[in-house]
């Protein structure tokens, strides 16, 4: 009807075109499928979890939370949160807003506006092992030492990487990185830089860094492959359960 408002609170959008647009969201979670969600900040913090979500009807989504923990401090009716997925490759955001309680691990959530494609830094993370090799960044006419070569657990996103390295590195160090890619053996070649160093939960000591020469066709190889490695988590993880 012209006047009525488009859904939610966000930028004034043809309100045709928007619920056309959502509608063709919902065909991707038709069947159900597995994503991440990020549920608001409460006073127990802000929870950021894998679930199941299956298309309900109109632009409403069924989301399954695990069943190993309450999740009832996080469930406030009304609040926003967003699931993050992907598809072909590509990682998307949808705006939702939290519609009924249906249980202890149960929502119903209402999409709010088309999808968004996410920013660098909200690219999946996910672990995995790979091989790495990794040396500094020589200086201009200098010969490069050769690359050291490890295998190890990393946490990969489309702009950076997690990983232990035995030497000791500084912030804005640079390295230049050979990344095989677990599933096709591809070997990527980029510049890093280091932005902090963290122990992990094993006591050993962590470099974080963020990718500053990557092709693009590179990184979305990457993206791809995390994706592909989360949908593999998750099979194994998430709950097989009956749909209501």
């Amino acid at each position: 009807m012209p006047g009525t408002p488009c859904i939610g609170s966000h930028e004034p959008l043809n309100c045709a075109l928007l619920m056309e647009s959502i509608s063709e969201t919902m065909e991707h979670f038709r069947d159900g499928r597995t994503v991440r969600i990020m549920l608001p900040a409460t006073e127990n913090g802000s929870a950021t979890i894998d679930v199941m979500v299956r298309y309900r009807s109109g632009n409403l989504l069924e989301v399954a939370l695990p069943t190993s923990r309450s999740w009832h401090h996080q469930f406030h009716r009304h609040a926003e949160c967003l699931l993050l997925y992907g598809v072909q490759g590509r990682p998307f955001k949808l705006q939702t807003r939290i519609e009924k309680i249906l249980g202890p691990c149960d929502l119903l959530v209402k999409a709010l506006a088309p999808p968004k494609p996410l920013r660098e830094r909200e690219f999946f993370r996910v672990d995995m092992e790979m091989e790495v090799g990794y040396r500094p960044v020589a200086p201009d006419q200098e010969e490069p030492p050769p690359f050291q070569i490890l295998r190890t657990m990393v946490n990969l996103s489309g702009c950076g990487i997690r990983l232990p390295l035995p030497e000791e590195w500084s912030r804005f160090d640079q390295l230049e990185l050979q990344l095989q890619l677990p599933a096709s053996g591809e070997v990527l070649t980029c510049r890093a830089e280091v932005v902090r160093t963290c122990y992990g939960e094993d006591g050993v000591l962590q470099v974080a860094l963020q990718f500053y020469e990557l092709a693009s066709a590179d990184r979305d190889k990457i993206v791809a492959g995390c994706l592909a490695r989360q949908r593999e988590i998750l099979r194994n993880k998430v709950r097989t359960r009956e749909w209501h």
